[in-house]
Order: structure tokens, then C-alpha cells, then sequence
């Protein structure tokens, strides 16, 4: 993500006296307690603990676990590594290496999901890393029209609407034409799901269903739609949570990490990431400048 004009650094992400909870632990590390932001650089936070309850947090010293914070009624997460423990506070680093490739921001999409055996994992690694899921962008006068971002968000909203609509059109006309034509209906294990927040290494999504931690997943993430940019990654799932105060039944809150992606499509996500950033960081200046 070149120039500082373009990128979001841990200050944007992270306010003093945020509360903040460490998840994505080493296997058999104990659950943390709620932390509380004392001070947030560009590439380092410290969070203050309760009394005693920071010098459990040496036994993960060096180790990259994740920040997760809730933001505007979403859930968010950054990878850090704890660099030290200062008495009950943790000082936490942002592996600038891997910024790029980590750093996850808040999002809104559509993902198609289905559970793959063991003896099939081969041959789908093989496929995706084979070629991207879709072509590139256009380079054309059209293309970028589109791609003005007001344009592109009416359209977006629009066309996701509809999309929703033929699906289910299209759902029930496959189930009646197995029934007229004395089928049984296919039964099918992918699953829809909604994105919560994306990065260039996973994401998370909720769904009504729990998903077996350490299973792997094909996934479909249509990330534009003007043009049409399609990626697809084989993922495995390392946590799934209930999402607590769940308004419409249970549900879970999954995260996955890619597993076997095509560059390109990787590429798409990182592409992706800046231009959700662009818009986080102007409703931001809108909303200072408006108050």
C-alpha cells in the first residue's frame, strides 16, 4: 500500500481507552481478560490490564496473536506480536512485514462456502493456484466511470438486491423442475454466508451454523461486481464463536485463513482493502469537518 495517504496504520483502528480482547492464542494458551488502550502509535499499542492479570501474558512473548475490538457494531481484529510486559500493561507491535498482507478492514460481502474432504484437498489447491478466479480489470474509459466510487457504491447495493432476488427465484425453480421431472432434489453443502472483515491472509463471516475449527473450506468471494472480480481461496478454519446477543437465532462468527490462494486474486484483495480504506478515512475528515 504505497504512500501514507492510502494506508491505515494501528492510530486509525485504535482509540486511548478502546476496550480490547486478545483472541487467536496459541493452542492451550487460557482466554485473556478484557484490556483497555493506554496509548496507540502508528505501529504499536500498549493495553493496560487489570492488576496481576498482565503477567500471564508473558508466556506468549514474541508470539503473534490478534487485537479484536468491536467498531461501529462490528467486530474487528489486527494481528500483533507482543514485543513486552511492563508491569500490567502489554506493548504490542504491528509485524510491519506483513502489514500489507494482515491488516483487516471492516466490510460488507457476500460469501459462498462448502466444506472439502481430505482426499480432495489436492486437487483443489492444484485448480486454484492453476489460474485466478477472474480476469483482471478492464483498462478502459467504461471501466473507470464505473469505478467512480459513488457510481460504484449505488450500483453495488442495487445489483447485490437483485442478485439476492434471482437466487432465490433461481433456488425454487431448480427444486420444481426435480420435482416435475421425478428427481430427488439435489442436496447441496455450500452455504451463503455474510463477510465481516477481510484481509490479504482470511477473513471472517457469520453464519446460522457452526463450522468444526481445523476443517477446510472452499470459498467464492465476489469483491466487485462493476467489474466483475471474483476471487476463490481453499481456507481452514482456526476459531468459531457464538456471536453473543444474536437478534435473528444463533449464530457464529467463523474465521478463516487462506490456505492456497492465486497471487492475482490476492492482489484483488489487497486492491480491494485500500479502496475500503479511501472510504473510511474521508467519512472520517467528513465527520470531523461536519462537527
Amino acid at each position: 500500500m504505497p504512500g501514507r495517504e492510502n494506508t491505515m496504520e494501528l492510530s486509525d483502528l485504535l482509540k486511548r481507552g478502546q476496550h480490547v480482547q486478545l483472541v487467536n492464542l496459541p493452542r492451550g494458551a487460557e482466554p485473556f481478560p478484557k484490556g483497555q488502550v493506554e496509548t496507540v502509535g502508528t505501529r504499536t499499542v500498549n493495553v493496560a490490564f487489570a492488576p496481576g492479570e498482565a503477567g500471564d501474558a508473558r508466556r506468549i512473548l514474541g508470539r503473534e496473536v490478534s487485537i479484536k475490538w468491536e467498531s461501529g457494531g462490528r467486530s474487528q481484529e489486527c494481528p500483533v506480536v507482543l514485543d513486552r510486559v511492563d508491569d500490567d500493561v502489554c506493548v504490542f507491535r504491528l509485524n510491519a512485514e506483513n502489514r500489507r498482507e494482515y491488516l483487516r478492514v471492516p466490510v460488507h460481502l457476500t460469501l459462498i462456502h462448502e466444506p472439502i474432504e481430505a482426499d480432495a484437498i489436492q486437487a483443489y489447491i492444484n485448480h486454484v493456484l492453476s489460474q485466478p478466479s477472474s480476469q483482471s480489470e478492464p483498462d478502459t474509459d467504461i471501466a473507470h466511470i464505473m469505478r467512480t466510487e459513488e457510481i460504484e457504491d449505488i450500483l453495488e447495493d442495487q445489483f447485490d438486491q437483485m442478485t439476492q432476488a434471482l437466487n432465490k427465484i433461481s433456488s425454487k425453480l431448480d427444486y420444481l423442475i426435480s420435482l416435475a421431472e421425478g428427481k430427488k432434489p439435489e442436496v447441496t453443502r455450500a452455504r451463503s454466508a455474510v463477510v465481516l472483515d477481510l484481509s490479504g491472509s482470511g477473513l471472517s463471516f457469520v453464519d446460522s451454523a457452526p463450522v468444526e475449527p481445523e476443517s477446510y473450506l472452499k470459498i467464492r468471494l465476489q469483491i466487485s461486481r462493476f467489474p466483475l472480480l471474483e476471487v476463490r481461496a481453499l481456507t481452514k478454519v482456526v476459531r468459531c464463536d457464538p456471536v453473543p446477543h444474536a437478534t435473528e437465532g444463533q449464530r457464529y462468527e467463523v474465521g478463516v485463513f487462506f490456505e492456497a490462494i492465486h497471487e492475482d486474486d490476492r492482489e484483488k484483495i489487497f486492491r480491494f482493502i485500500v479502496k475500503v480504506e479511501r472510504k473510511i478515512l474521508r467519512e472520517r475528515k467528513e465527520l470531523m469537518t461536519s462537527s
